[in-house]
Order: C-alpha cells, then sequence, then structure tokens
C-alpha cells in the first residue's frame, strides 16, 4: 500500500494526464459510435472498451516512467560517488 500512496504522489501528473486522455476518448467515441448507430448500449461497450484500453496504455505508460526515472536516479547516485 506504502508502494501505491509513493507512486501516486511522485507521478500524479502523469496519473492525471492518462485520466483525462481516457476522458477525453471516451467523450469522442461515445459521442461518435452514438450518431452513428442510436444504439446506447453500443455506446456503452465502446466507453468500456476505451476505459480498459487507456488503463492497459496508461498502466505501461507509467511502469516505463518509473522505469526511467529509476535508472536516472541510479546514475546520479553513481557519478556522485
Amino acid at each position: 500500500m506504502e508502494k501505491i500512496k509513493e507512486i501516486v504522489k511522485t507521478q500524479y501528473k502523469i496519473l492525471l494526464q492518462i485520466a483525462g486522455y481516457i476522458a477525453i476518448a471516451c467523450l469522442i467515441y461515445g459521442v461518435w459510435f452514438q450518431s452513428l448507430w442510436h444504439l446506447w448500449y453500443v455506446t456503452l461497450l465502446t466507453i468500456i472498451v476505451v476505459i480498459a484500453a487507456g488503463c492497459v496504455i496508461g498502466y505501461f505508460y507509467l511502469k516505463s516512467e518509473i522505469k526511467k526515472n529509476d535508472k536516472t536516479v541510479e546514475g546520479v547516485k553513481n557519478e556522485s560517488n
């Protein structure tokens, strides 16, 4: 649980960016699919798929950013010794 709190405290900008992109994508694809088929369940299914895909993509993006920051921190520690 402490690890999650640490990630949220240090990576809150990236988490907000991911949430924003997911919200915008849901809005765009939800309106687009509703205007195409006029079926609420297709729109709902589309939004669920967009949220799931956004969470997976966001997870891997956040994971790569954390790994990149860890390498940077290790590089600074090694240079200072």
